[in-house]
């Protein structure tokens, strides 16, 4: 649930659920089978952000899969007079997106359960034409996490304080909070420029992760070695404490990684989530799927 919403970047999901949706031509909506599509916020008039849709074009587009990508994409080709037919093997849409309720009331989101990069989402909804806080609250998580220590049962708070975090730095590691702000400065480079020359645009070819256009910059604000090694080198080359090693390299986890096999340019991960932060919809993921 990283990025497979916005910037023209659609990542179709692979266990998505839905029944059987079509967008006809003459209506500007899908039918939804099994989804209760949110309505807008008490209050708010739900006002389109973007031009309105274009005129039908008499072409057909069929769709399969109706994960989050597949979902983006029908409203982005409905609303450019497209008639588009969405197919699911599934029951439900949304993908992994989505939340489950036990009969006490307890909600678990079976996929995603925190959220990064909101602006992603933001430009999602402003190219199907709407505001997503009038469909959904995005809420940032404060602290982000806790992290337990199994080996001495010790636990740390990761904040987006720059003082706090120096003094939780330094509890654990004396000396080590320049460290980790030079680290962080790198991993915000890879950010900042990853996005904009990978991310953000669509490589065809594996020249293009060789173009100097494109990787230039990143390599001369990163080592480039760095981000291409594994990320525990890249963790040693900063700090000598194995915690602070495993608190800015677990988070390979999310793509099933782990630091001693994904490259160290994933140091963005931990990057955006102590910059940009860690977000939560509230009611759960579901409200995203429902939206959408």
């Amino acid at each position: 649930g990283l990025g497979g919403l916005g910037g023209g970047l659609v990542v179709s999901g692979r266990s998505a659920s839905f029944s059987g949706v079509s967008a006809s031509s003459s209506s500007s909506a899908a039918n939804v089978a099994n989804v209760d599509v949110a309505p807008p916020s008490s209050g708010s008039s739900a006002t389109p952000t973007s031009t309105p849709p274009k005129p039908d074009n008499g072409k057909n587009v069929v769709i399969v899969g109706a994960g989050v990508g597949g979902l983006c994409m029908a409203g982005r080709l409905r609303r450019e007079g497209y008639a588009v037919t969405l197919l699911e093997r599934g029951t439900r849409a949304g993908g992994r997106m989505t939340s489950a309720e036990t009969p006490k009331g307890y909600r678990f989101d079976t996929g995603p359960s925190l959220l990064l990069f909101p602006d992603k989402y933001r430009e999602a909804f402003e190219a199907l034409g709407r505001d997503i806080k009038d469909y959904v609250d995005i809420v940032r998580v404060c602290p982000p996490y806790r992290i337990h220590y199994g080996e001495d049962h010790t636990s740390v708070d990761l904040s987006y304080d720059c003082e706090e975090m120096r003094a939780t730095c330094e509890s654990i590691e004396p000396g080590s909070s320049r460290s980790y702000f030079r680290w962080l400065s790198a991993a915000k480079a890879s950010l900042d420029l990853g996005v904009k020359a990978f991310i953000e645009r669509d490589c065809t070819s594996a020249l293009d992760f060789i173009n100097l256009k494109l990787v230039g910059p990143l390599a001369l604000a990163v080592n480039p070695l760095e981000l291409l090694l594994p990320q525990q080198f890249q963790m040693s080359q900063y700090f000598k404490s194995d915690k602070l090693k495993a608190l800015f390299s677990y988070q390979e986890l999310y793509v099933g990684l782990s630091p001693y096999n994904a490259p160290g340019v994933f140091s963005l991960l931990a990057a955006t989530e102590i910059t940009d932060g860690v977000w939560y919809p509230k009611g759960g993921f579901q409200t995203v799927r429902n939206a959408l």
